[in-house]
C-alpha cells in the first residue's frame, strides 16, 4: 500500500486551522475581552440598561451641553479682549522703551551722530 504524502498546501492549511484560533483567543485574551462574552455574543445586562437611560435624558443632556458650550465660547471671547488689549499695552510699552534706549545711546555717544 502507497503512503499518502501532505503536499504544502496541505500542510499550510493545517497550520492555520490550529494556529488562527490560538491567535483569535489570545488577541481578545490581550484586550480583555471574555470568551464568554465572545461565545454568546450577548450584551451585559448594564450596557442594555444604560442604553435605555442614554435614549431618555439624550435631549436635556444635549441642551446642557449646547449651554455649557455657549457659556465656555463667552468667557473665550472675553479671554481674547483681555489678551488683546494686554498685548496693545505691550507694544505701546515696548515702542516707549526703544524710544528711551535711543535717547540714552545718543546722551552716552553723542559723536556717533
Amino acid at each position: 500500500m502507497a503512503k499518502a504524502k501532505m503536499t504544502g498546501f496541505s500542510r499550510f492549511l493545517l497550520f492555520l486551522l490550529i494556529f488562527a484560533p490560538v491567535a483569535y483567543f489570545s488577541a481578545s485574551y490581550i484586550t480583555g475581552q471574555n470568551l464568554q462574552d465572545m461565545l454568546n455574543n450577548e450584551k451585559p445586562k448594564t450596557e442594555i440598561v444604560s442604553e435605555e437611560i442614554n435614549t431618555e435624558t439624550e435631549s436635556i443632556s444635549t441642551q446642557n451641553e449646547v449651554e455649557v458650550l455657549k457659556k465656555e465660547l463667552k468667557e473665550k471671547e472675553v479671554k481674547i479682549q483681555e489678551l488683546e488689549s494686554e498685548l496693545a499695552s505691550s507694544q505701546k510699552e515696548i515702542a516707549d522703551l526703544k524710544i528711551q534706549i535711543s535717547t540714552l545711546k545718543e546722551l552716552i555717544n553723542p559723536q556717533n551722530n
